[in-house]
């Protein structure tokens, strides 16, 4: 199809200009016509999106990757279809990008390349929370904006990540279009990618704008690639004799063969930077905050994949150690076999062609998944915490727990288990705990208020009183509401006040709150249905009631679909959020289900009468197994590689690896 024209209206955008250009597709700017503001177009290549598998996949990632806010990310706005062909709008950033500024100024000063790394990094961290792998971390899709002598970096093109529950990713079966000078040698060699593999990539790019060149200079693509997967890069400092000598130690581990030996974190690589830039000991790791298919995998469940075959002709081949290759000529002849291939992908599609089973290289529906953040605390056994909890959720590096009778918060360290914790208040009913946005809030049901709490130290940091009856609270970028069960109302929270901001009516004893980044979504357990609640500021819209059964509870977000416990009639909903409506059958689970979270491709249910947790497959909807677990479970979390269970009346959390 030809490109767009200066002028022309497309899905309501009037193009201006094009801005760029991909293997993904043509990136226009456009005004927004409905809004009146200028975004960035992408309209995804023909060749693309002539795909009916990738047509599907993008849809459903694309709200994933709409839903992810960050100071640091560009937006995601819409993403949809028009006259054939796909599209996906954002955030238009109003400056340059890091491949621009290295062209025109060479390498940065230490400090100016560790922060601006640092700042991705941030964004990075956020993705691979949500279970999302970017793939294509490199200097053009950083942008970066300056205002007050400040620079700002935001990480573009989210168009290539790979979902938690994704088997194939965007860009189809086993297709990669990422950039061969940041490329990690686990994709080279067609093992499994998550987190570890964007923070290899950032060391490249940290390389690059420290130095002024790219870690491997070799002039044809195939020594490139044989470079990444088996060449260890040069020091930065030969290329750069006056960079401080803490960046060789950085670096190389930032760009560790092994995914083990790297940063568990981009969170861990940005701030190693920093330090290495002021002459000062980075302080200690926090870890892996990756959830989902960007959690770190387990090498001995590797599968091995041909390079640039026919996927209609690779088998599904028993798992094999990580080293083979699917030739059985040791990994060397692999490896030069797979360049050989790729060099011709690239002379006809610009694009590396990894071809798979159908399953996500590196990972099996049978592996286990336990963080590199939780090397000893994580267990296949069901593990019992001594804390009261009625509620919990995750945080950045935390499982932090609340309760109604002692009114005490706690923090559990998930690479120990260790518990600490105090009183939210004298006589305080600590009814609820909401963790985003690095962000931790309790709900005091009793005195009708809800605190911020320092995620560190949990002392309170700012007090807002809703009005009692407050039952729970959501945390999204900006946004923090609590919901009243004795009003049936919802209410917008500024900590910024000490009084509560706009109110609107939900629906009958409203008990719980969920968010998927943009809008709020209520279960009013006697009106027997879910409220959505879309923020806005000139006023809040709220939605029509959604019916989804008898006495709904827990609420969980994932892909586009609402997730909502019916205690009445033991089952599962799921809500298509582009409709609003019910889609699919209930799933029959446990007795009385009061909460469900979702993670590492499987939706978990606590059923509260028979103390068990029902695991059901994201993708199909099928239960596919229970696990006991403490005295009548209230509230569950996936993270740090396991699932955390409040038991209500035992007073115990409990923590199982999936």
């Amino acid at each position: 199809m030809a490109d767009l024209t200066r002028g022309q209206v497309f899905a309501g955008h009037r193009i201006e200009r094009i801005a760029g250009r991909g293997g993904m597709g043509v990136v226009y700017l456009a005004t927004d016509l409905g809004l009146d503001r200028a975004v960035a177009l992408k309209v995804i290549a023909p060749a693309l999106a002539d795909d009916e598998g990738f047509r599907d996949r993008f849809k459903r990632e694309s709200r994933i990757a709409a839903s992810l806010h960050h100071p640091n990310v560009v937006t995601v706005h819409h993403a949809g279809e028009e006259d054939g062909r796909l599209f996906i709008t954002m955030h238009y950033v109003e400056g340059t990008d890091v491949r621009a500024l290295l062209v025109d100024g060479g390498a940065f000063e230490p400090l100016r390349g560790a922060r601006l790394i640092a700042q991705v990094a941030g964004a990075l961290d956020a993705a691979h929370e949500r279970g999302l792998v970017h793939r294509d971390v490199k200097p053009a899709n950083i942008l970066v904006t300056e205002s007050g002598g400040a620079e700002h970096a935001y990480l573009a093109d989210f168009g290539l990540t790979k979902s938690k529950t994704s088997e194939t990713g965007l860009t189809g079966t086993g297709q990669y279009v990422g950039t061969l000078d940041y490329i990690a040698p686990e994709i080279v060699e067609g093992r499994g990618m998550d987190a570890r593999t964007d923070v290899y990539s950032l060391g490249c790019v940290l390389f690059h704008v420290l130095t002024g060149t790219v870690p491997f200079e070799e002039e044809s693509e195939i020594a490139k690639i044989y470079a990444h997967a088996k060449k260890d890069p040069a020091s930065p400092r030969s290329r750069r004799p006056d960079l401080p000598p803490a960046f060789d130690a950085v670096l190389a581990r930032a760009m560790a063969k092994d995914p083990d030996d790297r940063y568990a974190s981009a969170g861990d690589l940005g701030r190693a930077a920093v330090a290495a830039a002021e002459g000062r000991v980075a302080g200690g790791d926090r870890g892996s905050v990756a959830s989902g298919a960007a959690a770190p995998w387990d090498a001995s469940k590797v599968r091995a994949t041909t390079i640039g075959s026919s996927p209609a002709a690779t088998p599904h081949p028993a798992p094999v150690p990580a080293t083979a290759t699917a030739q059985g000529k040791g990994p060397r002849a692999g490896l030069l076999a797979a360049a050989a291939t790729i060099a011709v992908a690239l002379a006809t599609i610009l694009a590396v062609v990894f071809t798979g089973d159908g399953d996500e290289p590196g990972r099996s529906k049978e592996a286990s998944f336990t963080a590199s953040a939780t090397p000893t605390a994580a267990s296949k056994s069901p593990q019992t915490i001594e804390v009261p909890a009625l509620t919990l959720a995750a945080g950045d590096d935390a499982i932090y727990v609340s309760d109604d009778v002692t009114g005490e918060i706690s923090r559990i360290d998930p690479r120990t288990n260790a518990v600490s914790g105090e009183p939210l208040a004298d006589g305080a009913d600590a009814a609820w705990i909401a963790t985003g946005n690095s962000e931790v809030w309790a709900v005091d049901r009793e005195a009708g208020t809800i605190s911020q709490l320092d995620a560190g130290t949990l002392d309170a940091l700012a007090t807002v009183r809703v009005g009692r009856g407050t039952t729970a609270a959501a945390v999204a970028a900006g946004e923090v509401w609590t919901v009243n069960e004795r009003d049936g109302s919802a209410t917008r929270v500024d900590p910024q006040e000490d009084k509560p901001g706009e109110k609107v009516e939900v629906g009958d004893r409203p008990l719980a709150v969920a968010t998927d980044g943009q809008s709020f979504f209520v279960s009013n357990e006697r009106s027997g249905s879910v409220t959505r609640i879309d923020p806005a500021d000139g006023g809040a819209r709220v939605g029509k009631p959604i019916p989804v059964g008898a006495f709904p509870r827990g609420l969980a977000i994932d892909q586009g679909i609402l997730w909502v416990t019916v205690s009445g009639g033991g089952a599962v909903v799921r809500i298509d959020l582009e409709t609003d409506e019910v889609t699919g059958e209930p799933i029959t689970v446990g007795d009385t289900p009061v909460a469900v979270a979702i993670g590492e491709g499987s939706v978990w249910v606590a059923n509260q009468e028979d103390d068990t947790v029902t695991r059901i497959d994201q993708e199909t909807g099928k239960v596919i197994g229970e696990v006991k677990v403490g005295n009548e479970p209230s509230s569950i979390a996936v993270a740090f590689g396991s699932v955390w269970v409040a038991n209500a009346t035992a007073d115990t959390v409990t923590r199982f690896a999936p």
